[in-house]
């Protein structure tokens, strides 16, 4: 697992509202089969390098999808909360990462699959090769 999806996976299974629903339930890329519910997916969909005229700055911007899945419309909703209040304008360390900001980008409700998919930005430090 990439560091950034380590510190994604840290941030989601340790705050307290996501871990009081999903426990460590946050599975990167796809779920295991035969999932025990509420629990979510987080997929990397882009990471690009900020670059400079001397190369690259050190600073990225990663896009993440993170899918919700629950039993209920109300209980994937819940969870979808959750996340936006996790990950939503954070800043900090996780698993010696440093994360200058977290945005939501957008997210969508699919009612009959229960299931909410939302894509957040990652802005965070990263090792110049």
């Amino acid at each position: 697992m990439a560091l950034l999806e380590e510190a994604i996976k840290s941030r989601l299974t340790t705050f307290a509202g996501l871990t009081a629903l999903i426990g460590t339930r946050a599975y990167p890329t796809r779920m295991p089969q035969n999932p025990v519910y509420p629990n979510l997916v987080f997929t990397e969909i882009s990471n690009i390098p900020d670059y400079v005229m001397g190369g690259q700055s050190g600073i990225a911007r990663a896009r993440y999808q993170i899918d919700c899945y629950a039993d209920s419309v109300s209980g994937v909703k819940a969870l979808a909360e959750q996340v936006r209040l996790a990950l939503s304008g954070f800043r900090g360390t996780v698993a010696a990462v440093v994360i200058d900001l977290v945005l939501k980008q957008n997210s969508t409700t699919v009612d009959e699959e229960n299931r909410v998919i939302a894509d957040y930005f990652f802005f965070y430090r990263e090792a110049i090769p």
